[in-house]
């Protein structure tokens, strides 16, 4: 009786790995997604479903998300992929003319590739909980990818295994999709604040003459950035540019002599390394001192941003930066004891503060401490010595 009870139970694991919904698994039916931009930490599905053309040699990594998988154990999973055109959907031979799967890192990852337009990852039973993170998949080109090709995952060739009742099961790949666009723009901040990350402040108060401004700038969107151009312009009776400082998005980065014409700036910045893989960081910092022409308030202006991006020129918005000398917290009009009152129940405070306010943050160093009242205290007897 035990050995055919036992005999059983194999039977019906074998039987529901072969018929779908009568054992459906944790995963069964479960919407995967491919996501074009790289989160970091936390993992998360940002959505993004579109990516810059690519041409030959070029690499895309694609992460790869379950949703709304409560809990699943897997041992192994295959990713079965076919490419659209402008004319129609295309078998997966198509994608074998246009791709190669050099890998997959994650739950459990392949340093071999993928054979033709799949790829089979497994290993020891891992745990697959929210957000859902499978896993980095990456492709490569292996001849120029025009635009508005789509690539997604093959409906029932696209499934996992799971490992707690031992059936294998079919994914929804509706929203599976990636596709290659021309003309996809970057994007452009600039920061004032000194401070590691982007805090997107544009505005400076109590700049004072002789100062350095450092102005940060943050790119995103660089998805195969070879390099870039900046291209600002500036009233230079109140600011001289000094210098320009490249950022972390290049490991190596090689730059030229700035062109210095008047009233402008041009910088630039390039990998010989190859195409860069990241989303976005910090492209560069530039520095402008302070004239003694300086009077109450003067902006600096970003009016070029150009990318490369693989063999394609894209452009970003411009963006401009305000620095005032004065300081002026209550909206007056005139810096006193009232401004000073205000600056002193934000004392103390820094980015991690709940009440931190960037206008009482006069060096843009990302607090507010002894070198904002040494500022603010000049600015106060300036006030005094101009008023009748």
């Amino acid at each position: 009786m035990f050995r055919m009870k036992k005999m059983f139970i194999c039977v019906a694991i074998l039987w529901g790995g072969l018929s779908g919904d009568s054992f459906a698994g944790s995963f069964a039916g479960k919407p995967i997604y491919l996501d074009a931009q790289i989160s970091g930490q936390p993992l998360v599905n940002d959505g993004r479903r579109t990516f810059p053309v690519l041409t030959k040699d070029d690499r895309i990594v694609i992460e790869v998300f379950i949703e709304n998988v409560a809990r699943g154990l897997t041992s192994g999973f295959t990713l079965a992929f076919e490419v659209r055109r402008a004319n129609g959907w295309l078998d997966n031979l198509a994608f074998l003319e246009m791709f190669e799967i050099e890998g997959f890192d994650g739950i459990h990852s392949s340093e071999v590739g993928g054979r033709g337009a799949a790829i089979s990852v497994g290993g020891n039973p891992a745990s697959l909980r929210s957000p859902g993170f499978l896993g980095r998949l990456t492709l490569k080109a292996i001849q120029n990818i025009p635009g508005n090709t789509e690539i997604r995952l093959r409906a029932e060739s696209t499934t996992i295994f799971d490992s707690e009742i031992g059936v294998i099961d079919e994914l929804d790949v509706r929203n599976a999709t990636i596709r290659f666009i021309t003309g996809q723009r970057f994007e452009v901040n600039l920061d004032l604040d000194k401070s590691a990350g982007n805090q997107s402040r544009t505005v400076r108060n109590g700049v004072a003459v002789g100062e350095t401004v450092e102005v940060q700038v943050y790119g995103k969107s660089l998805d195969l950035m070879v390099g870039f151009i900046l291209g600002f312009t500036y009233d230079s009776t109140m600011v001289a540019y000094e210098a320009f400082l490249p950022g972390t998005v290049f490991p190596s980065a090689q730059t030229v002599t700035p062109e210095i014409k008047g009233r402008s700036v041009k910088v630039t910045s390039a990998t010989f390394g190859g195409a860069v893989n990241v989303s976005e960081g910090l492209l560069g910092r530039l520095f402008f001192t302070v004239t003694n022409g300086f009077a109450t308030s003067t902006v600096i202006r970003l009016n070029t941003a150009e990318m490369l991006r693989s063999s394609e020129f894209v452009t970003a918005v411009p963006q401009s930066i305000t620095l005032n000398g004065a300081v002026d917290f209550d909206g007056n009009n005139i810096t006193d004891f009232r401004d000073f009152l205000l600056f002193a129940s934000h004392f103390g405070e820094d980015l991690t503060s709940p009440n931190f306010d960037i206008q009482f943050d006069l060096d843009g160093n990302g607090e507010v401490g002894f070198r904002d009242f040494v500022i603010l205290a000049v600015a106060i007897e300036a006030a005094r010595a101009v008023s009748p």
